[in-house]
């Protein structure tokens, strides 16, 4: 009868080890998930702000072009349709022009967002808008979506490229 009993204690221990081994496993799938998501969360953090700086560059630009006396009509702001590039100059320390300003902005994009540099010409833009999703040479809103890659991503817009990464976007309408 010793043995038996000394047997089902094997097998009490094989079972307690098998569940241990289980939560684990599901701590160390936790964790994989919870890293995923911190840097999908820095990335849209990152293209948020950067929004939010356009947003300012883009202010100062309309308050500047009012104080020289420009009326709402005359009032001009570069824009990027999809496929189409920024009106841009070299980034240096004096950021007087707005094309100056674009291009210092650009370079931080660039460096703050995956592949930025790849994908932003095709798939990303920035322009005044009347209306939500429609750009127009007036409006009130600037409209602003930015672009960049991940793999396994976690993003709450996502297309599939070729290269087989995912196209993560983030869409932005601010009022001006």
């Amino acid at each position: 009868m010793r043995k038996s009993v000394a047997g089902f204690s094997l097998i009490e221990v094989l079972v307690a080890l098998s569940v241990f081994s289980l939560g684990m496993l599901s701590v160390l799938e936790l964790q994989v998930k919870a890293s995923t998501y911190a840097g999908q969360a820095k990335y849209a953090q990152a293209a948020h702000l950067l929004a939010l700086d356009l947003r300012g560059i883009y202010q100062y630009q309309l308050l500047k072009q009012a104080n020289e006396g420009a009326t709402a009509n005359d009032l001009l702001l570069p824009t990027k349709t999809l496929g189409g590039n920024l009106p841009i100059a070299t980034c240096a320390a004096d950021i007087g022009s707005i094309e100056v300003q674009l291009s210092c902005w650009q370079e931080r994009m660039f460096r703050q967002l995956p592949s930025a540099e790849q994908v932003f010409a095709e798939y990303a833009y920035i322009c005044q808008s009347d209306e939500p999703g429609r750009c127009s040479a007036t409006g009130d809103a600037l409209e602003i979506q930015l672009a960049w890659t991940a793999t396994n991503s976690l993003c709450s817009v996502v297309s599939p490229l070729d290269s087989g990464q995912q196209l993560c976007l983030y869409r932005a309408r601010i009022e001006l």
